[in-house]
């Protein structure tokens, strides 16, 4: 992985494939919704990459997934954003690799830009066009 202090080892291909693959079998850690202790998940992560590169930390393991996370939904907002361009000029979009895809589909990383396209709550448009009101209380007094 990657040490933030020296910048002398860098994250080799096989490590970020076997983080995904590990962060794969948990994704509420990936999406960092797991509220839980995740010492022991780092800590056989930690050991599972260092068999496989450069020796690293449990820190730096947690920082390169946010970083690599971070720029995959940067690939994905840049992506967006060159679609909805308007105007001529070179078309600017990046394609993702397969590692950039399993990672934007586990961590629903798509659905992230589009945004909230759920139901709203509250009146229906048909109360508000008056065309079917609500039935009138009746009061009974006797």
């Amino acid at each position: 992985m990657l040490y933030r202090t020296t910048g002398e080892a860098r994250t080799t291909r096989v490590q970020y494939q076997q983080l995904v693959t590990l962060l794969e079998e948990v994704p509420e850690i990936a999406r960092g919704l797991f509220k839980g202790d995740q010492k022991s998940f780092w800590t056989k992560v930690e050991s599972n990459l260092n068999a496989l590169g450069p020796p690293i930390t449990r820190q730096c393991d947690l920082e390169v997934w946010f970083d690599y996370k971070c720029a995959v939904k940067r690939k994905l907002r840049d992506n967006k954003k060159s679609l909805n361009a308007t105007g001529g000029g070179p078309f600017a979009q990046k394609p993702l690799n397969d590692l950039e895809e399993r990672v934007a589909n586990f961590c629903n990383l798509h659905l992230t830009l589009v945004g909230n396209s759920g139901n709203c709550h509250g009146l229906k448009n048909n109360t508000i066009n008056n065309e079917n009101p609500p039935p009138e209380p009746s009061i009974h007094i006797g």
